[in-house]
């Protein structure tokens, strides 16, 4: 494994753990997200990679912005 997939692996493993201890992920959940987030990450082409990201932490944002309304 070259150093070039080190960031990715680290990105992904640390947001499907992020979103495992948060609640917002199960278990297998948390699995998909690393699966889906290392693939598009390790790509060359990062654009899909960093949608997935941002739709991510959106996502999050959305979700605790409803919640206090």
């Amino acid at each position: 494994m070259g150093t070039t997939y080190h960031i990715p692996l680290l990105v992904a493993v640390g947001l499907a753990t992020h979103g495992l201890r948060k609640g917002s992920l199960s278990s297998t959940g948390a699995i998909a997200a690393f699966l889906v987030g290392y693939g598009h990450l390790a790509n060359p082409l990062k654009v899909f990679g960093v949608a997935l990201i941002f739709f991510y932490l959106a996502g999050s944002r959305a979700t605790k912005v409803g919640s206090s309304v």
